[in-house]
């Protein structure tokens, strides 16, 4: 820690327990507090500056190298997802193709000349290529899972509760002077320090 920091921290000191004491019950006192304010920001402001000093050259040594890593990183992943498409494609090829030859199978147990036995087609459907769930070999291994996804289709039927407000154009339509309906405007203090 440097020694800017230190002298910071030791007056920062009083200055806290002086903000924690404070009572504010005249105009007086929020001329003092105005000034406890405007004291402590600017150790803020102090300290914001010694920060500075140490995060900005890290922050630009962080962003040169992923500048640099970038292409290759954006290479390896461009990569990964065309191999895992077209992996994809073939598994999910493979089930629709047993899926079809099962229910061929499945069609064809009855009774009569031309058609299966149950034990036939239990034999029959076991001899078909399904798509492997695992997949492993020196280099690695992958591994086919079903993961559960959802798309809205009629947002006019999606209870209410599940929709979210965009709240960014909310802000920007009250900046442009739309009041909205099912919006509630109200004005809410806060406190501007200037130093």
């Amino acid at each position: 820690m440097n020694t800017e920091i230190k002298v910071i921290e030791k007056e920062i000191v009083p200055v806290a327990k002086s903000i924690e004491a404070i009572v504010i019950i005249n105009k007086e006192d929020m001329v003092q507090a105005t000034t406890l304010l405007s004291n402590i920001n600017r150790y803020g402001d102090m300290v914001q500056i010694e920060k500075d000093k140490i995060v900005k050259p890290a922050f630009e040594a962080l962003k040169a190298a992923r500048a640099h890593f970038k292409p290759a990183e954006d290479k390896v992943s461009d990569a990964v997802t065309v191999i895992k498409d077209k992996m994809t494609s073939y598994q999910l090829e493979v089930e629709a193709a047993a899926k079809i030859a099962e229910e061929k199978i499945s069609n064809r147990v009855k009774a009569g000349k031309g058609n299966l036995s149950l034990e036939t087609a239990v034999t029959k459907i076991n001899q078909i290529d399904h798509a492997e769930v695992k997949v492993a070999t020196e280099a690695g291994s992958v591994q086919f899972i079903s993961v559960k996804k959802f798309e809205v289709v009629n947002l006019s039927e999606l209870p209410v509760e599940y929709i979210l407000p965009n709240e960014v154009a909310i802000r920007q339509a009250m900046k442009d002077g739309k009041e909205l309906p099912g919006v509630r405007y109200y004005e809410d203090k806060q406190v501007r320090n200037s130093r």
